[in-house]
């Protein structure tokens, strides 16, 4: 019984492992296609976040940030500059806020003519 015990626990991280990196996976496709509709450009990835530039507003992180969005701005990258950003892949209910809430950003920044 114990060692039946033992395999179980071992085998429940690795299913555990693939259904998160299917839900990454999934996700990641979601946030690209979205991230492309708005106009930005992405970069390919396989890890939990996607990596993008979007040349307008200028002041995305800080308007995001107003909604509750944290990301990372890559100005201080090597040849970059800031229009360069990092977003972690969430739960597809957050994911769909964050669009939401570049959108907003996006029709805002044309509205006030800060584009």
């Amino acid at each position: 019984p114990k060692f039946g015990h033992i395999i179980l626990r071992r085998a429940a991280p690795s299913a555990y492992v693939e259904k998160a990196k299917k839900l990454i996976a999934k996700e990641r496709r979601y946030l690209t296609a979205a991230l492309n509709r708005l106009g930005a450009e992405t970069y390919g990835s396989e890890a939990n976040y996607i990596f993008f530039k979007l040349e307008q507003p200028q002041d995305l992180k800080e308007q995001l940030l107003k909604k509750g969005f944290l990301i990372r701005s890559c100005a201080n990258y090597h040849n970059l500059n800031g229009n360069y950003y990092r977003i972690a892949v969430k739960r597809h209910a957050v994911n769909i806020r964050f669009i939401k809430a570049l959108k907003e950003v996006q029709n805002n920044a044309l509205i006030n003519g800060d584009n």
